[in-house]
């Protein structure tokens, strides 16, 4: 499920990523910006808010999935909890899941 909540970001962020190494100078929605560095260096400035902003919707995107994925899955464990051998062991699974698939979304930054 991780990927598909991803929504495709990872793929246009890397490639921006790959842009602000090379030099551009700015990130634009179609095509390459035309002026860049001569020397061919890294645009730093443009690589820091490109990942501050990488952060952020990463960010929200984890706190969403968290609300949606906790209140769903909190809801389906609460209806077959009881049906398990050890109930406090399956919430304790279901709290773990929650905890790992939303620091895996954080962590696609």
């Amino acid at each position: 499920m991780v990927p598909l909540v991803d929504l495709g970001f990872g793929s246009a962020i890397g490639r921006s990523v790959s842009y602000a190494m090379g030099g551009a100078s700015e990130i634009t929605a179609q095509g390459i910006a035309q002026d860049r560095s001569e020397d061919g260096k890294p645009n730093y400035i443009l690589l820091k808010r490109l990942l501050s902003v990488t952060r952020l919707v990463y960010r929200w995107l984890a706190l969403v999935g968290l609300v949606v994925f906790g209140l769903w899955g909190s809801f389906w464990t609460n209806s077959y909890a009881d049906q398990t051998s050890m109930p406090n062991l399956t919430w304790l699974a279901w709290v773990l899941t929650l905890i790992a698939a939303v620091a895996d979304v954080y962590s696609g930054w």
